[in-house]
């Protein structure tokens, strides 16, 4: 691979199968400028999981391999997690400052009544048009996206070890997520799920949540491909009324129960599966909807990703009404007594 410069600005998508890396900014050769490049690296099977990095190690050797054909001897890297890694849900929050706010979050989250993870990362976007300076009682609503800990930890260490400097980790982009909150106006106490192809990574099942209207939890989950998809389905189903059981009910919430559950399938399903939600929410109406929603062709969510960072990258000062690129904030531990 050639024209990728000794230090380029790059951004990386980490995802199950490969890791699919473009170049932001084109810079300038000694024939005048490059020309765009991009490529995509394959990762040994079972290198990253579902929700984590499992084997670093692979995961470091792979990029090795390819930084080594490709000239390359560093630069700076805007890193985007798998979709699966990441949770995102609506919260209600008092008008606190920004350090009182992130206490107020890891109270919520030792109560255990915030985000499903054992030692997340938070990042935080105001939903409201008004940058959320409104709402009931004087309380904010903010889209509260997390992470685990330790796989920002294992990523940032890999390409650290190669001599990349990771400058941001890049939001999820709109898609079928920004499609079906643009319906949430017509959702109350109802669930959205999306199931789809996932290029190269079996299927994806897309699940969106939605309370008074307002998409509260997000989490999209791989599911291997294959005659034993309908089987793998049976799990999903069943954390995902665990979840619904002992975070949603909570009164902070004020999610008393689902009506209906929409579902949209882009692949050949038995009946396996509207059973399995029938089962686990009897109170709700499992409506398999019949329009055509728009297709999205593979890579959209990439597309959208490069192309904010690329834009924040030229122009830093951006207002809040415009959704941010995430900054690392890596906790490490330090020996010794203070």
């Amino acid at each position: 691979m050639t024209g990728w410069g000794r230090f380029p600005a790059l951004g990386m998508q980490i995802g199950e199968a490969a890791v699919r890396i473009v170049r932001l900014k084109r810079g300038t050769g000694p024939e005048g400028p490059l020309p765009p490049a991009w490529a995509e690296v394959p990762l040994p099977p079972g290198a990253v999981g579902e929700e984590r990095i499992v084997r670093p190690r692979d995961l470091y050797e792979a990029l090795r391999d390819w930084r080594t054909s490709a000239g390359i001897i560093g630069g700076r890297v805007v890193i985007g997690l798998p979709p699966g890694h990441v949770i995102s849900r609506m919260v209600a929050v008092p008008r606190l400052s920004r350090r009182e706010l992130q206490a107020y979050l890891e109270t919520e989250q030792a109560m255990g009544r915030l985000i499903p993870l054992s030692d997340p990362l938070f990042w935080l976007d105001p939903y409201d048009p008004d940058d959320g300076r409104q709402g009931e009682d004087g309380r904010r609503r903010m889209v509260v996206t997390a992470v685990e800990q330790r796989t920002v930890q294992a990523v940032h260490d890999v390409l650290t070890a190669l001599g990349f400097f990771v400058r941001r980790i890049a939001p999820p982009g709109p898609g079928v997520g920004a499609l079906l909150c643009r319906m949430g106006s017509t959702l109350d106490d109802a669930a959205a799920l999306w199931r789809q192809p996932d290029a190269g990574e079996g299927e994806a099942l897309d699940v969106f949540l939605f309370s008074r209207g307002v998409p509260v939890f997000y989490r999209r989950m791989l599911i291997g491909g294959g005659a034993d998809a309908d089987a793998a389905l049976l799990p999903l189903v069943e954390r995902l009324e665990r979840f619904y059981r002992t975070t949603l009910l909570d009164p902070a919430t004020r999610v008393e129960g689902f009506r209906e559950i929409w579902y949209f399938d882009r692949t050949p399903v038995g009946e396996t599966w509207v059973s399995a939600l029938s089962a686990a929410f009897p109170e709700a109406k499992v409506v398999p909807l019949a329009e055509q929603l728009p297709e999205l062709p593979p890579g959209a969510w990439w597309a959208w990703a490069i192309g904010a960072a690329t834009e924040r990258c030229r122009n830093r000062r951006t207002s809040e009404r415009q959704r941010p690129t995430w900054r690392i904030r890596v906790k490490r531990k330090r020996g010794g007594d203070r």
